[in-house]
């Protein structure tokens, strides 16, 4: 009888000492959300990576609809988080350069996804997964968006899986 009380003392202090282990290991500190990350590109036949100024994106019918981004200085990428009560998200971009100050040239994306419940571990817990159906999009300034996320799977892994990309001009320069 002692032996199997020391035995039960042993198993129950392993566990202890595990979960401890686990939580202490830093196996939560990485990203714990779900976060598509936009990189922005020129469309051309070599797309190069391009930053815009003047850009404002904002949902479109989430609930108290709010500004994501007012950049009056040039960005690249955007983090776009998607809505895990509906199985799509819109977003509105707002372009206020010179001569494109006009809510007709607005672009809008909507993303149509499978949202995708994932547990993680015991220490961490679940994360949502989204599992990318459909990307529709305006053609004002922009050229197409892809998922670039391995078989249209974004996690919460921070990397760059959505390319939006624009139609840009561009000068000739005389050499």
């Amino acid at each position: 009888m002692k032996l199997r009380v020391k035995n039960n003392l042993c198993l129950v202090a392993v566990a202890m000492l595990l979960t401890f282990s686990a939580c202490i290991s830093g196996e939560c500190l990485d990203n714990k959300n779900s976060l598509p990350l936009a990189g922005f590109y020129a469309s051309s036949t070599d797309p190069k990576a391009i930053s815009l100024s003047g850009l404002t994106v904002y949902g479109y019918g989430a609930p108290g609809d709010s500004v994501l981004l007012q950049s009056g200085s040039g960005i690249s990428s955007l983090y776009l988080p998607f809505r895990i009560d509906e199985p799509q998200t819109t977003y509105i971009f707002h372009y206020e350069q010179e001569g494109i100050d006009d809510e007709r040239y607005n672009d809008t994306i909507t993303f149509k996804y499978e949202i995708v419940p994932y547990f993680v571990s015991a220490a961490c817990g679940s994360i949502y997964k989204y599992k990318v159906e459909s990307i529709e999009h305006t053609h004002h300034l922009m050229d197409s968006v892809v998922c670039t996320a391995p078989q249209n799977i974004i996690d919460n892994v921070a990397v760059e899986n959505l390319r939006v990309y624009f139609r840009v001009e561009t000068e000739e320069v005389a050499e």
